[in-house]
């Protein structure tokens, strides 16, 4: 559903370069009609699968994988990267696959990823990737009257984000059971203190209001943030965003593993019936990207993660140098004849830390220094360019992050409309909590039962 343009740009290329084989692409999006909806092009290719009309390679972004795997509609990659001739398990991050397992096996396959969280100041919720509801009712108890969890979302939105990154602790698949209970009930009450929506018209009219909501985090009127981290450096942009060390805590659950994984792009499976499985492979591991691009970066490399350990090191690498001496940096002050007889020199070198030419020493006698750089505009030139490359502690605490999401996040239209459809009930104040919980735990054990 919709071609991302990189796998686009690779099909093309393995179509004029393959002589025995070529990917003719079916693209659903024709389906997203006004008549069928926004979920009409996943709705009809759920149908195809499940019917036997079934691709050598599925693009899995917004499909329920685990009904395909309980199906046996999916292949074990495992098998596949074991068999390669130029991959190995050892090239890619162990914990990206270790997530993407069901019983020991790899149906899911995704080249490049970010990871979806909750950003934090560790000063308040102290120095850790996972936490549950109480938990966090406990820290807001011990803040002042009117401290929000989250800012700027309505009931909706935090519903959906709380329990899509919890679906595995409501549903179990592979057993084909639910357990929508108590600890859901508790969700709905947490998710009841949101507002039912928000007048955006106002905020972005009104001055102060957009000042507030810029503010909230650095004043502590609210205290986590949705984070989609796909990069390094974005650790420093929530401290700077907060104006103090962040952590990224994940979601509120009862697992305490509150942070998921999805593909920045596409993320794929491999049909079990297919007779070519092999080459599917070899073209989903052509995906991978294994070598950033720092050269045409200005020396401000903001790529996203990759599954390959080669490229993950050496983006950490170049993060932790400090600006003028990464690869293709262009300082302000540059001469441009020196500039591209140092680029010529980069470019004609397949090395990324190749010894560049000299980089002159800045001069900030002009008086030309104070330029406005940094959260507060007192950053001077020297000091921007000294700081910019990210400590050590900051590098971890991405790479913690990393680890600490154990799964893919995953997504079931059905399931979602069955809980907001009860949930409003609760919201409304015609049912408790607890009566809403055991509804979608009856209406959701029905549908996993005939979908397992």
């Amino acid at each position: 559903v919709y071609i991302d343009y990189d796998v686009r740009r690779a099909i093309l290329k393995f179509n004029k370069t393959n002589g025995d084989f070529r990917i003719q692409v079916t693209d659903y999006s024709e389906y997203n009609t006004e008549a069928n909806g926004w979920t009409g092009a996943n709705d009809r290719l759920n149908a195809d699968i499940i019917t036997g009309k079934i691709p050598d390679i599925i693009s899995l972004n917004g499909l329920n994988v685990r009904n395909f795997i309980n199906k046996g509609i999916l292949t074990d990659i495992y098998a596949l990267i074991d068999a390669s001739e130029t991959a190995s398990r050892e090239d890619y991050l162990p914990e990206i696959l270790a997530a993407g397992e069901t019983n020991g096996k790899l149906y899911s396959f995704l080249p490049s990823f970010y990871v979806q969280t909750v950003a934090a100041k560790k000063s308040i919720v102290g120095d850790r990737t996972g936490w549950t509801l109480d938990d966090l009712n406990g820290i807001l108890r011990s803040l002042p009257a009117g401290t929000q969890s989250f800012s700027m979302m309505t009931r909706t939105d935090i519903l959906n984000l709380c329990y899509q990154q919890a679906m595995d602790q409501f549903i179990d698949w592979d057993a084909g059971k639910c357990d929508f209970g108590e600890n859901f009930a508790k969700l709905l009450e947490f998710v009841k203190t949101f507002p039912e929506e928000i007048d955006w018209d106002k905020i972005y009219v009104d001055e102060s209001s957009y000042m507030d909501m810029q503010n909230a985090y650095k004043q502590d009127k609210a205290i986590l943030q949705q984070a989609y981290v796909g990069g390094y450096r974005a650790i420093r942009d929530f401290s700077e965003q907060f104006g103090a060390e962040v952590t990224f805590v994940g979601f509120p659950t009862e697992s305490g593993n509150g942070s998921s994984l999805i593909a920045n792009g596409m993320d794929f499976g491999i049909s079990a019936r297919s007779s070519n499985k092999q080459v599917c492979f070899d073209f989903l591991a052509g995906l991978v990207q294994t070598e950033p691009n720092f050269l045409q970066s200005s020396g401000y490399f903001y790529g996203g993660f990759s599954i390959s350990k080669a490229y993950m090191d050496k983006v950490r690498e170049y993060e932790l140098t400090p600006l003028r001496e990464r690869p293709g940096y262009i300082p302000e002050d540059y001469d441009g004849g020196i500039l591209r007889d140092r680029l010529v020199k980069y470019a004609s070198t397949s090395s990324v830390v190749a010894v560049p030419a000299p980089v002159p020493e800045p001069d900030y006698s002009n008086g030309d220094d104070q330029l406005g750089y940094g959260p507060d505009g007192t950053m001077t030139k020297g000091e921007y360019e000294a700081g910019f490359a990210l400590t050590q502690a900051e590098v971890d605490a991405v790479d913690r992050l990393i680890a600490s999401a154990k799964r893919f996040y995953s997504e079931d239209t059905e399931v979602s409309n069955i809980i907001l459809e009860e949930a409003a009930e609760f919201f409304s104040g015609r049912k408790t909590a607890l009566d809403v919980a055991n509804m979608i735990q009856s209406r959701v054990s029905l549908y996993v039962s005939e979908n397992s």
